[in-house]
This record gives C-alpha cells, sequence and structure tokens, in this order.
C-alpha cells in the first residue's frame, strides 16, 4: 500500500430538469463512477437551488450501487423530509467502501409534488486495495 494515498473527489448532481422526481431508484443524469475498493470518507450534498413542491412532504434518499444496476445500500438521506433541503443548506453522508465500479442512484419517497431543485453530491476517497 502507498505510503502517501492520495484523496480523490468527484462530483454529482441532481437537477430536477433533468432527473425529475420518481419514486423508484433512479440514476443521475451527472452522476459518477466511484472505483472498485475506493473507500468512501466523505458525502457532501449542497443544495444549490432550494428543493419545491406543489403539495406533500416528499423524502429523499441517496444510495449507491453497481454501475448500471441498482443502489444496493444508502449513503446519505434515509428518508429525509425535503425541508432539510433549503438553499445553501449542507447534509452530510455516511462512510462506505465501494464493491466494484459502483453509482450513485436517488430515490423520492412521496414524490408526486416536487417541481424543482438542484443539489450538488461531492464524495470523497481513497483507493483501497482488496485483500
Amino acid at each position: 500500500m502507498a505510503k502517501n494515498p492520495k484523496k480523490y473527489t468527484l462530483k454529482a448532481q441532481y437537477n430536477f430538469a433533468d432527473d425529475g422526481a420518481v419514486g423508484s431508484w433512479t440514476s443521475l443524469a451527472n452522476n459518477i463512477v466511484i472505483p472498485d475498493n475506493a473507500i468512501v470518507t466523505n458525502i457532501v450534498i449542497h443544495v444549490v437551488n432550494a428543493v419545491t413542491t406543489s403539495s406533500g412532504t416528499p423524502t429523499l434518499s441517496l444510495g449507491i450501487g453497481p454501475t448500471g444496476g441498482t443502489a444496493n445500500r444508502f449513503i446519505a438521506l434515509p428518508n429525509q423530509a425535503y425541508t432539510n433541503y433549503s438553499q445553501d443548506a449542507i447534509v452530510k453522508g455516511y462512510p462506505t467502501k465501494a464493491n466494484g465500479a459502483e453509482s450513485l442512484y436517488i430515490i423520492w419517497g412521496s414524490f408526486t409534488g416536487v417541481t424543482g431543485g438542484i443539489i450538488d453530491i461531492y464524495v470523497s476517497y481513497y483507493i483501497g486495495y482488496a485483500e
């Protein structure tokens, strides 16, 4: 293992205009691929434009799973009420380890009232090694 491992940061984005609001795990139009064996140390969500709704209180979750597949575990926001997503809100996620090349997935619960919003998602990681 390297004595001075390098930290990487990738940025994905949820944009209602591109991604809509669906009630199943959905890959983002502006997504990232987290490499195999990456040790994810930090996930930060920054609300660029507030999530808006026409009615109801939707919930949002962020997951990670095989690229081209679907999320198999949460990395942030398990069913958090949208009111946490006012403009410039910052939310932290959970550390994890990539099991193969993985991508981010988003799911809205009670999603029918979502009408807008832009959320940047930053994922920082080190490359780990399979044993």
